[in-house]
This record gives structure tokens, C-alpha cells and sequence, in this order.
């Protein structure tokens, strides 16, 4: 089926028999869903009730050519952090 939809998104949700996993489950699970062809964008992969190994997540995107949601409200960058950011 999913190789008849436009895009394809994929990110974890409560409620879905995947709460209570590990960081290294998590990623791992992400990354196995990025290396689906018909997966196209994994979404907010900063929800903190399913912790992410972020470095390995970007890896796997640029490895796979897929895109990340970075436009996500669980995402908080201090100042500093967005300096940081900025001036590199």
C-alpha cells in the first residue's frame, strides 16, 4: 500500500504497542523505517517520551536520502545552544 501514496511519514505515537523502548530502540526502529523506500520524512523525532540517538538519526538520512521534521515543538535550543548554531 504504501507504495501507492505521494509521501509516506513515519514517527512514533502512544498508543501503538512501541511505548516503554529504549533510546537504542527507538533508533533503531527509526532507522529501519528510513531504509523502507516508500518512507519519506520521519517526524518529530524530538518527542522526549520516545527518546532518540539524534547523530545517528541524521547519519541515516543522509544515508537513505530521507527528510526529518525539524519544525517540532518538542524541540527546545537554549540561546546559547542557538548561538552556537549561528555563529558556526
Amino acid at each position: 500500500m504504501l507504495k501507492h501514496l505521494y509521501i509516506v511519514l513515519a514517527g512514533f505515537h502512544t498508543g501503538t504497542g512501541f511505548d516503554g523502548g529504549s533510546v537504542k530502540e527507538y533508533t533503531r526502529a527509526a532507522i529501519a523505517a528510513m531504509a523502507n523506500p516508500h518512507v519519506h520524512i520521519i517526524t518529530h523525532p524530538g518527542n522526549p517520551q520516545f527518546p532518540i540517538n539524534l547523530e545517528k538519526l541524521v547519519l541515516a538520512a543522509v544515508k537513505y536520502n530521507k527528510a526529518i521534521e525539524i519544525n517540532n515543538n518538542f524541540f527546545s535550543i537554549s540561546a546559547k545552544e542557538a548561538y552556537h548554531v549561528v555563529s558556526c
